[in-house]
C-alpha cells in the first residue's frame, strides 16, 4: 500500500550516480543496421520509453479478471460483499465519464477518484486506506505480467556502465509504480517520470523539460529512444534531442516514415543495436 502515496507526490528523482570510466572504452560488436543518419556521438543522457521499447505487457483478458477478482478479494477481507465482476463493470463506467469530460491535454485517469466513486456506487463508504487498498491489489496483479524484452536487461546494465545519465519518460498512469518496482527499475535509471505525475503526455514539451531539468542536461546532449512517431520521434525532436526510433516487430518502415514529416535520426529493430549508433 505504501507504493500508491506516490500517486500524489512529485517527480521521483534519484541520487545521480558518480562517473569515473570513460564512455570511450564502452563499445558493442557491430551489427547491421538501418540508419537513417549517424547519431551525435556527443551524448551525455538517454531517454527511455517504457512499454513497447522495454518492456511489454504478457497479460491477456484473463489476468486483467484475476486483477479485479483480487481487488473484489480485497474487499471481502475488509467486511464488502462484492464480486469482482461488479467491481469491474462499475470502475469502467466511472473511467468512461472520465475519459468524455476531460477537457486538456491530461489524459491520464485520476486514479483516486475513479476508484473512490466506484465504491461509492456500490454502496462502500470510501476512504483513503481502502481506495488505497483497491489500486494496490488490481496493479499488483498487472504488474506481475510486464516483462523486458529479451536483449533489454544486459543493454541496460552496459549502458550503467558506461555512465550516460538515463531515465524513462512514460506516458501511463499510477501503475507505472508497481511496474517499476516489479522490475527493479530504479536499478537501471536515475530519473523516472510519469506522464501522471506532471499533467502532460508526450509529445508535450513539459515532460520532456522536467526530465532534463532532474538530469542537468540540454537537449542537444540528450538522446530519446522510443517505439512512437508522434509521442516520442515528433516530441523529442521538436524539443531539441537526438531520436532514434526502435521497430520491434513486423513494420514497414519505410512506409511508416513516409506518412511523417519528423524523421527520427536513426531507426533500430532491438535495443542491442543501440551502441552501434552513438559510438
Amino acid at each position: 500500500m505504501r507504493k500508491v502515496t506516490t500517486l500524489l507526490a512529485s517527480i521521483t528523482l534519484f541520487e545521480q550516480r558518480s562517473s569515473t570510466s570513460k564512455r570511450t572504452s564502452c563499445k558493442l560488436e557491430t551489427r547491421a543496421l538501418r540508419n537513417i543518419s549517424r547519431v551525435n556521438s556527443l551524448i551525455k543522457a538517454i531517454l527511455f520509453d517504457l512499454g513497447g521499447t522495454l518492456v511489454y505487457d504478457d497479460s491477456g483478458e484473463e489476468l486483467v479478471g484475476r486483477a479485479y477478482q483480487n481487488v473484489a478479494k480485497y474487499l471481502n477481507i475488509m467486511g464488502h460483499d462484492v464480486t469482482g465482476d461488479e467491481f469491474a463493470r462499475i470502475l469502467l463506467e466511472v473511467r468512461e465519464e472520465l475519459r468524455r469530460n476531460l477537457v486538456d491535454e491530461y489524459l491520464d485517469l485520476d486514479m483516486l477518484y475513479a476508484y473512490w466513486t466506484a465504491l461509492k456506487r456500490l454502496g462502500i463508504t470510501p476512504t483513503l486506506p481502502l481506495v488505497k487498498g483497491c489500486i494496490e491489489a488490481y496493479y499488483i496483479v498487472r504488474a506481475s505480467k510486464v516483462k523486458f524484452f529479451p536483449e533489454v536487461e544486459s543493454v541496460l546494465k552496459h549502458i550503467k556502465e558506461c555512465n550516460y545519465k538515463t531515465a524513462i519518460v512514460s506516458n501511463t498512469n499510477v501503475g507505472f509504480d508497481y511496474v517499476v518496482a516489479n522490475l527493479n527499475l530504479r536499478n537501471y535509471f536515475d530519473v523516472l517520470v510519469a506522464s501522471y505525475r506532471v499533467t502532460r503526455r508526450k509529445p508535450h514539451p513539459l515532460i520532456f523539460a522536467k526530465t532534463l531539468e532532474f538530469l542537468k542536461v540540454c537537449s542537444g546532449e540528450t538522446l530519446m529512444v522510443g517505439d512512437s512517431l508522434n509521442a516520442d520521434v515528433l516530441g523529442a525532436k521538436k524539443f531539441g534531442m537526438k531520436v532514434i526510433w526502435i521497430v520491434r516487430g513486423d513494420v514497414n518502415v519505410d512506409e511508416m516514415l513516409g506518412r511523417v514529416e519528423v524523421k527520427p535520426d536513426a531507426v533500430i529493430k532491438s535495443l542491442d543495436e543501440l551502441f552501434d549508433v552513438i559510438s
